[in-house]
């Protein structure tokens, strides 16, 4: 977990105790999505990383979460999960660019705890969170040039 951690800092510009916390959020979202098998396994091989699940898990936002939950109960489990942890992250503090250096860094951490099947199989239950910043950056860049090829821009 601390070698994790360095590297998220490394990777994010975060501050320890931030980067400790967000870890803890991604840990907490693939264990309540695939609790068992390579999650399980990625776990269980770092240290520090149950505790680091407990104190993401203790962490309350008022019932917010869960009301939005069950609101998307419906629609089964995925892209509304994703934007529950992308907005837990963003609560943390951490903006796209962040985001997606902490998942590259605990899918580089996941390879080699769990090797690249494994981590392949972690990364499975994270594509809507790329798809997310994806589609705004896509809308972002499209926008840009959409003003700048307005005449006066």
């Amino acid at each position: 977990m601390e070698l994790l951690t360095t590297n998220v800092m490394d990777a994010t510009g975060l501050d320890p105790t931030i980067a400790k916390a967000a870890i803890g959020q991604v840990l907490l979202f693939l264990r309540s999505e695939a609790p068992l098998g390579h999650v399980a396994e990625f776990i269980d091989k770092m240290p520090g990383a149950h505790e680091a699940v407990e104190a993401a898990a203790a962490h309350g936002d008022g019932g917010v979460t869960a009301a939005i939950e069950g609101m998307t109960s419906f629609m089964g489990r995925g892209r509304a999960d994703t934007n529950i942890l992308a907005g837990r992250l963003v609560d943390l503090g951490l903006d796209e660019t962040q985001i997606k250096g902490l998942v590259n860094q605990i899918l580089a951490r996941a390879e080699a705890a769990v090797g690249a099947e494994g981590a392949a199989n972690i990364r499975a239950i994270l594509p809507a969170l790329d798809e997310r910043f994806d589609h705004k950056d896509s809308a972002t860049h499209a926008a840009e040039r959409t003003n700048s090829a307005t005449p006066g821009n």
